[in-house]
């Protein structure tokens, strides 16, 4: 007798995070009126705004599963990686920035009661999660079928609509898109010799065994391995420049645009990805500060480059490694760190600043007194100046503060010195301004793109992964990380003393004048060139 499932009815529970409320279990129950529980769908609710960069860091905290699906998609920002939105490792080719789209609801696991399968009710599950209470909170559905490399968990989400993003990495279903895939799942097992000796052997014998092997059987220079890497693959990833500079002296550039392999990656994106993922590690998983890309890495990136005509935007190989050292991607970062889209979102923020701090400061002050301590958390950038100026914060200060933002939106914008008045150190500025972005940013509250992000002016510029590295931003305008910053005032509970609210941060953060003044160069050189 055939079972029909048209009265299901579906309930739904979600259960925040202990450590993090962006991430959220996900309980499913599809249960018919007659027969009882039929099936069950969990799996997790992620968000990605407010996360100030530890987005893996959640991830990892919660399961091995999500945290490699995570960094297989997506930067510690939760951003998706740019290489899956173009070319042929976007897989199917059919997504992009939407991804970014906040929240992401990823299937763990669909169980069906053995007497009811193949009947339809797992695909019930999913459409009863599209058209749930929570359609409006989830933009895309995500599964992850080569985590569990069951070719009929593949053909069941193929079936139900969804699409493979990368080569070899999720499934997508965008809510208002339905649109499904393959993944296979490989070894990377028995290396040919010839890929043994570039992993072990740095030395300068590697060359001599590579021409006595191209001596003795030309084709071994270009023979793949079980899992289609190259041996120009191999001497990319071990960053054994010798091998690297021998292959390209016998001929082999041809091989830098080699694709055919289980990454689906040329050399030169093995390099890239290579130099990300270094960095993802050491500022996500190690919270240590990243020092940049490696010199070694770039001048193989560079002369890859240049061997396959690319161009690489710079005149010489030192110019290409100070553009590229702290990761820009769109070629275009001032000094190779600050990118035109961060630059736009620090002009927003001083702009705002010094439009809004001069009626602020007009209702909040009395004439010759200054504010009340408590009070300085009322204005507009108030909890970015120390303590220690409390006393003597009066209007003039205040004043003085806004000049420096006005100075600073005007460096951003026209060319001119960036000079302070009678109050507010440049410090406090750079700190409010960075600060303020961040939190209107991508990895905040996305206030930023709720207002700007369809203008034509911000639309134009290129996107760069350091679009939203503000912490990167606030080391080379010299904010040390390893000092006291804003928020230098809290909301006061009636048992605190002021020692407790004030105590211990009173001076605040010391500036790097050096590294603030050669920002500001930078800045004028552009502007003015």
């Amino acid at each position: 007798m055939s079972t029909s499932f048209n009265d299901l009815v579906f309930s739904f529970t979600l259960e925040e995070s202990l450590e993090h409320w962006q991430l959220q279990t996900l309980h499913e129950t599809a249960t018919d009126p007659t027969l009882g529980e039929v099936a069950t769908l969990s799996g997790y609710l992620i968000y990605r705004c407010m996360l100030d960069g530890n987005f893996l860091v959640m991830m990892d905290m919660e399961s091995d599963e999500i945290h490699e699906f995570g960094i297989a998609l997506f930067d510690r920002n939760g951003i998706l990686k740019p290489r899956l939105k173009t070319g042929y490792r976007s897989g199917t080719g059919c997504w992009g920035d939407e991804l970014n789209d906040d929240a992401l609801a990823y299937i763990a696991d669909i169980t069906v009661k053995d007497e009811y399968r193949r009947k339809g009710s797992g695909s019930l599950l999913l459409k009863g999660l599209r058209e749930s209470e929570h359609k409006s909170q989830i933009s895309n559905i995500v599964s992850w079928p080569f985590a569990k490399n069951d070719p009929g968990v593949n053909a069941f989400f193929a079936k139900n609509g969804f699409r493979r993003i990368g080569v070899r990495t999720p499934n997508i279903l965008r809510i208002d898109s339905w649109l499904p895939m393959t993944c296979t799942k490989v070894s990377r097992k028995n290396f040919l010799c010839l890929h043994r000796a570039m992993f072990s052997d740095m030395s300068e014998s590697i060359a001599q065994v590579i021409r006595r092997a191209h001596e003795a059987e030309p084709q071994s220079l270009y023979a793949p391995d079980q899992v289609g890497f190259l041996p120009m693959h191999v001497a990319v990833r071990s960053k054994n420049t010798i091998a690297f500079n021998t292959l390209l002296e016998l001929g082999r550039a041809e091989d830098l645009q080699n694709h055919h392999n289980a990454d689906g990656a040329t050399p030169v994106e093995l390099l890239r990805n290579g130099m990300v993922n270094d960095r993802e590690f050491t500022e996500t998983l190690l919270s240590a500060k990243w020092s940049g890309c490696s010199d070694v890495e770039l001048s193989m990136e560079y002369a890859a480059k240049t061997a396959m005509g690319m161009d690489t935007g710079c005149a010489t190989l030192q110019d290409y490694i100070n553009q590229n050292k702290h990761g820009c991607t769109c070629g275009r970062c001032l000094g190779g760190w600050l990118s035109p889209r961060m630059m736009y979102q620090l002009e927003v923020q001083a702009a705002l600043s010094m439009d809004t701090m001069p009626v602020i400061g007009d209702l909040m002050f009395k004439k010759r007194q200054a504010i009340d301590a408590f009070d300085v958390r009322s204005l507009y950038n108030g909890e970015f100046i120390p303590p220690l100026h409390y006393p003597n914060l009066y209007l003039s200060f205040y004043r003085g503060y806004t000049v420096v933002f006005r100075a600073a939106y005007e460096v951003l914008e026209r060319s001119s010195l960036l000079t302070a008045d009678t109050g507010g150190k440049v410090e406090y500025v750079l700190d409010a301004t960075t600060s303020g972005a961040s939190n209107q940013s991508m990895i905040g509250d996305r206030d930023f793109y709720a207002t700007f992000g369809d203008d034509e002016a911000f639309v134009a510029l290129p996107t760069c992964t350091n679009d939203n590295e503000f912490g990167l931003v606030r080391r080379m305008v010299g904010l040390d990380p390893k000092k006291q910053w804003a928020p230098y005032n809290r909301s006061r509970d009636d048992d605190d003393s002021d020692e407790e609210v004030f105590g211990g941060m009173a001076s605040g953060g010391m500036l790097d004048s050096a590294a603030m003044m050669a920002f500001m160069q930078r800045l004028l050189q552009v502007n003015q060139g």
